[in-house]
């Protein structure tokens, strides 16, 4: 479906509660900006909350941030969804003492884990719509 089909469907994502987009550029329009894009399209169409991207994402990285963030979502010992993505977005980026602030092992493995610091890797990712 193009996006001019989705839109002429009107509700099409009525009942959706999370819709995840993480595919490029997701969350902009063909001018880049961020209201345009198809997640707002989504939102539109009734999806409850949307996980967009604002730029080209890199495959491997985004792969790790989903399965990180499904991973966080289904353990249950988060109370939102946006609480999940922030966590692996910094497990990710390699700031888990972040996290855990108190916990000297976890600050090990953080100076070890820095494949994705830069911000092109877990940065593109925005929520929008209901994040609880």
């Amino acid at each position: 479906m193009s996006l001019s089909d989705i839109r002429k469907e009107g509700k099409l994502f009525n009942k959706v509660n999370l819709m995840v987009l993480s595919a490029c550029q997701t969350g902009t329009g063909g001018n880049g900006e961020e209201i345009d894009g198809f997640g707002e399209l989504a939102q539109q169409c009734g999806a409850s909350c949307v996980i967009a991207s604002l730029w080209s994402v890199d495959d491997e990285s985004t792969k790790d941030l989903m399965v990180n963030f499904y991973r966080i979502l289904k353990e249950g010992k988060v109370t939102s969804k946006i609480e999940a993505l922030r966590q692996s977005q910094l497990q990710l980026a390699g700031l888990e003492d972040l996290l855990n602030k108190n916990n000297l092992q976890t600050k090990k493995i953080v100076s070890q884990n820095k494949k994705y610091s830069n911000p092109y890797f877990w940065g593109p990712f925005i929520m929008m719509g209901n994040w609880r």
